[in-house]
């Protein structure tokens, strides 16, 4: 009776929303590309609509939170999906870039709403003794997805044209509100009173925003990690990584048609070989006990690198699938060491202003890896894969001794504790 009580708990309909959502995500994450590259043939071009697709969270994510916490998150939640629903669907309609460009805005600014409204509704949702049940739901449904989404390009390729990518996306995102339909209304937070900025506060705040952005982020972000090498060396090669993961998804969508055209959904399918990976590598990097986490950080980065690399090289699909798959294992071990570890050494008092700078400007590296790879396939895939395998090695070989011989004591204190 437990079982079954539990089985239809509300927090299970929120995984079932956000299982849903995620593969329709997926779907249009592989469509765009594809479309781009099918309908204008431009790397530079694609590069542009992902880059833009980006941009919303790149600029206006650190707001977002105190928007969906002031309003109902339920609300929000459909809302937002209804209206990326609606753009999702408009897209495969386009008939020039730019207006691709304007809707890949718009599913960027929808996107900064309908997956955090959704895990805004975890704290309502979970009930208490349960919070490990629940998150480990909202973990699984957000995981399996990134396997799923991709790999269903195909047989929707082979069924239908390209569009059908966008519009089966487009109604997931609605099938998405479903499970949410019929869990209530959810108290707002209460928020500090709001007064009614003038026109030169207003001003003066848009001139300030890409300074918070840039210049506050980075210097209060360094004031953190400076406190500890490992820690330091951890965070900029995040953001390395990260813009090589940006070049990465250029390239694997020109690579994709360019060496497999007669494999119908071959990008979907690759995504899908990488995430597969990631489940395994997971799973893995925690019983890997005898290998210190960050000689396994140091060692999965260079590795994934060269997988990169060989790519472009490989003599078939199935070799390609298999290092995606390695590529997906590495970098899942990694992500695995990288948030143990900052959990490890940071001060639990600068936890969440570490990532809320941290995020911003990992989204600017996205941001720079997308426009540098629309602009690095146009001389030849060889050549963007010796710059995502060089952004990925190179900093973390020039780092190599904070993690060959890593800080070993995690920090105790704040600076201002340090201080008194």
């Amino acid at each position: 009776m437990k079982v079954r009580s539990w089985a239809a708990a509300p927090i299970m309909r929120l995984a079932a929303s956000i299982f849903i959502l995620g593969i329709g995500t997926g779907l249009v994450l592989v469509g765009l590309p594809l479309l781009v590259l099918k309908e204008y043939s431009t790397g530079f071009g694609l590069g542009l609509v992902i880059a833009l697709r980006i941009l919303p969270n790149f600029l206006l994510g650190p707001s977002v939170g105190g928007i969906i916490d002031s309003r109902d998150p339920l609300r929000v939640a459909v809302i937002a999906s209804v209206a990326s629903a609606a753009f999702t669907v408009l897209v495969p309609l386009t008939t020039a870039l730019w207006q691709l460009c304007l809707l890949a805005l718009a599913l960027g600014l929808t996107s900064m709403f309908t997956g955090p409204a959704r895990m805004a509704l975890r704290s309502w949702l979970i009930p208490e003794g349960r919070e490990m049940d629940g998150n480990g739901a909202i973990v699984t449904a957000e995981r399996v997805p990134d396997v799923l989404g991709p790999a269903m390009v195909g047989p929707l390729l082979l069924m239908g044209s390209l569009d059908w990518l966008f519009f089966m996306g487009g109604l997931l995102t609605v099938l998405a509100c479903v499970p949410l339909l019929g869990l209530g209304s959810f108290p707002r937070q209460p928020t500090a009173s709001r007064e009614s900025p003038t026109k030169a506060a207003e001003v003066s705040g848009l001139r300030r925003l890409i300074g918070r952005l840039f210049t506050d982020n980075a210097r209060s972000l360094a004031e953190v990690v400076r406190m500890d090498g490992t820690l330091t060396a951890l965070t900029i090669t995040g953001f390395t990584y990260v813009f090589a993961l940006g070049v990465g998804r250029i390239f694997l969508s020109e690579y994709s048609i360019k060496h497999f055209p007669s494999i119908d959904g071959a990008l979907g399918y690759l995504m899908a070989a990488m995430a597969f990976g990631g489940v395994i590598g997971g799973i893995a990097a925690p019983r890997l006990k005898r290998v210190h986490p960050c000689w396994l950080y140091f060692a999965g980065n260079i590795l994934e690198g060269v997988c990169w690399l060989m790519l472009p090289f490989v003599p078939s699909f199935a070799v390609a699938s298999a290092l995606m798959v390695l590529a997906g294992v590495l970098e899942s071990a990694a992500t695995v060491v990288f948030f143990a570890e900052v959990q490890i050494r940071l001060p639990a008092s600068f936890g969440g202003r570490y990532y809320a700078m941290l995020l911003p400007l990992t989204d600017a590296c996205m941001l720079l890896g997308s426009v540098v790879g629309g602009a690095v396939v146009l001389a030849g895939l060889p050549w963007a894969a010796l710059v995502i395998c060089v952004a990925m090695a190179a900093p973390i070989i020039m780092l190599g001794r904070l993690f060959l011989n890593p800080t070993t004591l995690p920090i105790a204190h704040t600076p201002q504790e340090q201080a008194n």
